[in-house]
């Protein structure tokens, strides 16, 4: 009874112990679900916290996983070809120097884009002094600078957009050398990008690969214009059809050489007008090739429609395919941009400033407040000058930056500026050469270009021309070089100054500078190297009050329509190798009051008609051929204050009525030849003495 009594204890204890068993177990299960649950959903969060942030241009980014973490090849020159099912996500092979990478991988959007930059730099020569333009590259490569790196934005060829991405690198004509394959499979990661320009490089490498692989597809989803054109075309391969199939327009800029069916070769390969084609009033396409037309007639239509005014068609003449019309027009084929939406125009010219900054080295410059600002209206920024009569679509007119350290070269992005009225950067340490699309993109707006005292150089280009609004060519004090372009006589509406002195232009002066016969002021053409006569024509600029043409190599005779200029008050043409006698007719020049005809080979007696230039203030023949007596009409310049003859073959005596000027300070002459005393001559050639210094000298022998 009493092991029953215990048996029915233990099975009570056993009933009674089950549902408590099975209630702990419910609640451990529970806990355990609960905190898988928590795990899950904190997981979620922060995934999508960090999308969130990657979505907008943040700096975070999801890595992946260490499976994937960059490989690093030590040989650059064995960088395989990317495969096209490679997910953009992760990070590229990097070619280059294992040496120089950070041994921890890239933690934020901005690190990844500015490694691949790094890796771009030293890929193409720039870490060993190959670039010709490296400002702030340099300096961040080696990544030395004490924690302190400059940001990638501010880089040479770099812009950004307001999250800090790269969206273009443009780089044209910086002496860069590479594998295209091996750059883009470094740049690839760079996703935001949308400009990519290595144009006038030396680039090698398979088109087909990189057209394929990257261009095409997802890789790079943003790209939306390459241009790879070259003097020396190295690449090689064909832009695949898939390319050409992509629905996004990209606009591909490659050598002619190159077959593609849907590139913009920018060069006219082949230009087709458009067949039939008429303007309002009739006039066709060889119409407006005839005399210029396309630079003189206010008639547009024709700048799309004939090859001459720089429209037309593109044609790709392929050696293996018959030419097919370019999808993708050239820039002189598109609307103006004042024809594009607001946003576009906007855009453009932000995107004109920052190009500018970037180029020149902005963040050295002397003065740049509130310059690529995001917050701060481009309108704003330091000499920037906006029309603001539309509030909405603001236009650049002016920008005034002179005297402000400047150093670099003009960006191509200047001719998004396509409003602009006044470019005043003189006085800087700019390079390079003119941007050759500025010209067709200011053909209606620049009136003053004042780019003096800088290093450029290069041509001035014959689409000058096309400037029909401007009022002042300001460029001296540069190295420019090549010919005097005869299209500045195209300007005859407002060309009012022509200064270009202190150069190295050569040739001859246009005779086409004579239409200019009613707006030009001031023509400044000394201390250049130019040759051949002076032309008649210029006679024909009758409004000119300006003729600057000293230190030349000019020959023949001085034109004698130079006496058809009634408003001429100065006239420069000493240091040269002029022959033949002073035209009496500069006695017309009633207005000069500034006349230097000295070290020529002019001969002859001197005109008595000077007596009738009662303005003059200065005379100067020294240095020439001149022979007789000096003529008595000079003594009726009563404003003459300066007057030198010495080194040439005058004789007899100084006039008196030349010694009694009222203003005359100054009087130089071979007082060996021509007797004139101390109280009459204040120099004389034959010694360095002055009156004062003098002991015992004959009046004859007297010097200052």
């Amino acid at each position: 009874m009493i092991v029953n009594d215990a048996e029915l204890i233990l099975d009570a204890q056993v009933i009674t112990d089950t549902p408590l068993r099975r209630q702990k177990c419910a609640w451990i299960c529970c806990a355990m679900i609960a905190c898988v649950l928590l795990f899950i959903t904190g997981g979620i969060f922060a995934m999508y916290t960090l999308q969130q942030e990657d979505g907008h241009h943040g700096n975070f980014v999801l890595l992946p996983s260490p499976s994937y973490s960059p490989s690093i090849s030590s040989n650059p020159t064995m960088v395989p070809t990317p495969a096209k099912s490679r997910p953009p996500s992760f990070s590229p092979t990097i070619s280059a120097r294992p040496s120089s990478i950070p041994s921890s991988p890239p933690t934020t959007i901005g690190d990844l884009q500015r490694s691949a930059l790094v890796d771009f730099f030293r890929l193409t020569g720039g870490d060993r002094g190959y670039w010709y333009e490296s400002i702030g590259w340099d300096d961040v490569a080696a990544d030395d600078n004490n924690g302190e790196q400059i940001s990638m934005c501010l880089w040479h060829g770099i812009t950004c957009n307001v999250y800090s991405s790269v969206t273009q690198i443009e780089l044209s004509n910086n002496n860069i050398t590479g594998d295209l394959v091996q750059i883009v499979d470094v740049l690839y990661v760079i996703e935001s990008l949308q400009v990519l320009d290595l144009s006038f490089n030396t680039l090698s490498g398979n088109i087909t690969t990189v057209a394929s692989d990257y261009f095409a597809g997802t890789q790079l989803p943003d790209l939306a214009r390459i241009d790879l054109r070259s003097d020396e075309q190295l690449l090689v391969g064909t832009v695949p059809p898939n390319f050409c199939a992509e629905p996004k327009m990209l606009e591909l800029r490659l050598n002619c050489d190159i077959e593609c069916e849907c590139c913009d070769h920018e060069v006219h390969c082949e230009c087709m007008d458009f067949l039939g084609w008429v303007d309002s009033s009739g006039n066709d396409c060889d119409w407006y090739a005839k005399k210029n037309r396309c630079e003189l007639d206010e008639i547009p239509e024709a700048n799309t429609a004939c090859c001459a005014c720089n429209g037309g068609t593109l044609v790709n003449p392929s050696p293996s395919a018959s030419p097919s019309l370019s999808l993708t027009p050239s820039i002189s084929q598109m609307p103006s941009l004042s024809s594009q939406p607001s946003a576009l125009f906007f855009n453009e010219q932000r995107d004109g400033l920052m190009a500018l900054y970037q180029s020149t080295g902005g963040y050295q410059w002397k003065y740049s407040k509130n310059w690529m600002s995001e917050e701060i209206p481009f309108c704003e920024w330091y000499g920037v000058t906006c029309d603001n009569g539309d509030s909405i679509d603001p236009a650049v007119i002016a920008i005034d930056l002179e005297l402000n350290d400047m150093k670099g070269t003009l960006p191509t992005e200047l001719a998004f500026l396509s409003s602009l009225q006044r470019l005043n950067l003189k006085q800087n340490y700019l390079t390079g050469s003119l941007p050759e699309n500025i010209w067709s993109s200011w053909s209606e707006s620049i009136r003053d270009l004042v780019l003096y005292t800088n290093d450029l150089t290069g041509t001035i280009s014959s689409k000058i021309g096309m400037l029909q609004q401007l009022k002042k060519c300001n460029i001296f004090e540069n190295f420019f070089s090549g010919s005097i372009p005869s299209e500045l006589g195209l300007l005859s509406d407002n060309l009012e100054l022509v200064k270009m002195h202190y150069n190295a232009f050569s040739g001859e002066i246009p005779s086409e500078l004579g239409m200019l016969n009613h707006t030009l002021k001031e023509l400044s053409l000394h201390d250049n190297d130019l040759t051949g006569t002076l032309p008649s024509e210029i006679g024909s600029l009758a409004g000119l009050s300006y003729l600057y043409l000293s230190i030349n190599s000019f020959s023949g005779e001085i034109p004698t329509e130079l006496g058809k200029m009634k408003h001429l008050q100065e006239f420069s043409v000493e240091d040269n190798s002029l022959s033949g006698t002073l035209p009496s007719e500069i006695g017309s020049l009633t207005e000069l009051w500034y006349l230097c005809v000295s070290f020529n080979h002019l001969d002859g007696i001197m005109p008595v008609s000077l007596g009738s230039l009662t303005n003059l203030d200065t005379l100067c023949v020294d240095g020439n051929d001149f022979s007789g007596y000096l003529p008595s009409e000079i003594g009726l310049i009563g404003s003459l204050q300066y007057l030198s003859i010495e080194h040439n073959d005058f004789s007899g005596e100084m006039p008196d009525e030349v010694c009694n000027l009222n203003h005359l300070f100054h009087l130089s002459a071979d007082c060996k030849e021509v007797e004139c005393d101390c109280d009459c001559c204040t120099k004389c050639s034959e010694h360095g003495k002055g009156c004062d210094d003098s002991e015992s000298s004959p009046s004859a022998d007297v010097n200052e």
